[in-house]
């Protein structure tokens, strides 16, 4: 018997105690269970003074989710598909609700056919049509997964598995971001992460939680909730946070954040071992501008950790490969250092929550550790939030109506806060990003903050002559003398030389770099011209 899948007026009606079993049980392997909308046979009390027996009875009970059964506007035209239409299993524990990504991809195949052939759906707050584009899990909440599940007042995974699924992965995510987003970055992170398209789990709060009683997300400590028990869990290796595009919703939110929190101060204590952190993005198109001129398509993008990288994470994305001459490989995205800043301005106390009491709970699990979830959540982004600084932001700087304070003053707070390590540590690290030979390619202009950002760069130990992969023909790492040059930022280049840059660096190949540079002989001032000779 499964109490507590059960109205609890139901359940007090029987004269019987609302606690029920643990573990789970299949409807489509044997038993079945009814859920909140019985039958009226069973909902009366009157007709039976046996309790026991009235329980029992529930296990021969099977919940059929037929189309008249289904509130939604969009059933009216659109047939409910049989995976739908009864409750596969009941899964006691919530953290053992997980998603495979074939399940998330038939949701959708629904969702897709119930836009093109239902009544247009409409939402509450834009009062515009809701499109395949711009449906989010507030949208499918209340107009697939409340609808479906109704009848059997379950989890939407109960409804669709056949039985517990651990989750493998975690995800943090904000509801508002679009769920053909939420499918694209998870292909991704699938892919890359190894994670099989159907005996391999996602944690996912929308459907791991019955949406009808959240009553059990309401407790003392973090590791006794739905989600601190889910990462915790041994079987899930890590955290995945999916970041809406350009607006990284995710990091002014409070769940969110101390989702954060409880996978880098508990999960990293996890016996067999550490919790794994990855974030997810998508790129705008036009945000990255590859070495060639040219600009990205929109995409989806992974920061993941790892390791055996210098900066413990590597990068991953979508996006389609240009191949180029000599064998060369333009992937055009990376990660968005846009991204990177928020997440280094993270700050738990300024974060929202839609209810007020969430909030106070959450502050009060925290407690005096709130200065080191904000550290451990910048820390994150310290080394791609440095390139930003010494790049975007310079170059906003430039801009009138830029109101910020001078990407120099915020690079050294950056450093100095120790999030990148030492100042020699954080030299390192920016020499990985090719921040100072990025920054040496824009254009000189007064108004702007590269020069500021580089000679602070420099006067740490960032190395005048870029990162080693320069020296061996990486396409995406230049000497920074090269991009000042092609610039004809001379002022820059005087910098360069002032700190050591030298004009006769050689390639592995032993040949002179500068015989590859895009010089103009024309415009050398004749102090440099002088060098070169």
């Amino acid at each position: 018997t499964y109490k507590n899948d059960l109205p609890q007026d139901f359940v007090r009606g029987l004269g019987v105690s609302p606690s029920g079993p643990t573990g789970g049980a299949s409807k489509r392997g044997g038993a079945a269970v009814m859920g909140c909308c019985a039958s009226s046979e069973l909902n009366n009390p009157s007709e039976s003074d046996n309790t026991s027996m009235r329980i029992e009875q529930l296990d021969d009970v099977a919940v059929s989710l037929a189309p008249s059964d289904i509130i939604a506007p969009w059933n009216e035209k659109v047939r409910v598909p049989a995976e739908y239409r009864e409750r596969g299993s009941v899964v006691t524990n919530t953290h053992e609700r997980g998603m495979s990504l074939q399940q998330l991809e038939l949701l959708f195949k629904l969702i897709d056919t119930a836009l093109k052939r239902g009544p247009p759906l409409i939402d509450d707050y834009t009062k515009k049509h809701i499109t395949r584009e711009s449906i989010n899990m507030y949208h499918i909440d209340k107009f697939f997964v409340r609808p479906l599940t109704n009848t059997a007042c379950c989890s939407f995974s109960e409804l669709v598995a056949t039985g517990p699924q651990q989750p493998k992965w975690f995800v943090s995510h904000y509801w508002g971001t679009p769920f053909i987003d939420t499918l694209r970055m998870l292909r991704l992170h699938a892919k890359e992460r190894g994670v099989s398209a159907t005996n391999e789990y996602y944690r996912i709060c929308t459907f791991a939680n019955n949406q009808h009683d959240l009553s059990e997300l309401h407790q003392e400590n973090v590791v006794d909730t739905p989600f601190g028990k889910a990462i915790m869990s041994e079987e899930c290796v890590g955290t995945v946070s999916l970041l809406n595009e350009a607006e990284a919703t995710p990091f002014t939110r409070i769940w969110c954040i101390f989702e954060y929190y409880t996978t880098l101060d508990a999960g990293k204590k996890k016996k067999q071992r550490p919790q794994l952190f990855d974030f997810a993005t998508i790129v705008p198109e036009g945000e990255c501008e590859s070495v060639y001129g040219e600009f990205n398509k929109r995409c989806a993008q992974l920061l993941l950790e790892d390791s055996n990288e210098r900066t413990g994470t590597r990068e991953a994305t979508d996006h389609p490969s240009v191949d180029k001459e000599g064998g060369r490989s333009d992937d055009r995205a990376w990660w968005p250092s846009t991204v990177s800043l928020m997440g280094a301005r993270v700050d738990v106390a300024s974060a929202n929550a839609s209810r007020p009491s969430d909030k106070a709970d959450i502050m009060r699990m925290i407690g005096d550790k709130v200065s080191d979830v904000n550290h451990q959540v910048h820390a994150k982004f310290a080394a791609s939030a440095l390139y930003g600084l010494v790049t975007k932001v310079a170059f906003d700087q430039g801009d009138r109506r830029y109101t910020g304070r001078p990407a120099v003053d915020q690079l050294r707070e950056l450093v100095e806060s120790g999030m990148l390590g030492s100042p020699a540590e954080a030299a390192q690290k920016a020499d990985h990003e090719n921040a100072v030979a990025d920054a040496a390619e824009y254009v000189y202009r007064a108004a702007c903050g590269h020069y500021s950002c580089v000679e602070y760069l420099l006067g740490i130990g960032c190395d005048p002559n870029g990162d080693s992969r320069a020296a061996a023909g990486d396409p995406d790492f230049s000497h920074p003398l090269e991009m000042a040059f092609i610039a004809r930022n001379y002022k820059m280049v005087d910098l360069l030389l002032k700190h050591g840059a030298d004009l006769h660096f050689k390639n592995e190949d032993g040949k002179l770099a500068r015989d590859d540079w895009q010089i103009d002989w024309g415009s050398l001032p004749a102090h440099i011209k002088k060098q070169l000779k």
